[in-house]
């Protein structure tokens, strides 16, 4: 794998009107060519199960390149990071001091 992966936030692309203004996280995959952009909003459901699929393809690449377990760092990382993200509490934020885009949207 290469190329860049990045979380942005947009105002909501909600196809109801009420959430059009909520920001919304999304992910922008550059290429490895470094030019060619796809951007994703996936639902969380859908993301973890592209975790359990990246999982299986490394562990079909692990069984064809005849590697040892090289999943397992994979594994590790995922744990390592689930750490952090149980550790991110809401007390870390300042409501006055985030971006604009967090801010109370106006509804229509």
């Amino acid at each position: 794998m290469s190329g860049k992966i990045e979380l942005k936030v947009r105002l909501g692309k909600s196809l109801d009107p009420r959430y059009d203004k909520y920001p919304e996280g999304f992910i922008e995959v550059t290429d490895e060519n470094g030019k060619d952009k796809v951007k994703l909003s996936p639902s969380y459901p859908n993301l973890m199960n592209l975790l359990i699929a990246f999982r299986r393809h490394e562990l079909k690449v692990d069984l064809t390149r005849e590697r040892k377990n090289y999943t397992s760092k994979l594994i590790e990382h995922i744990e390592k990071t689930l750490e952090i993200l149980k550790n991110i509490e809401l007390s870390e934020f300042d409501k006055d001091n985030i971006e604009e885009i967090y801010k109370k949207p106006k509804m229509k």
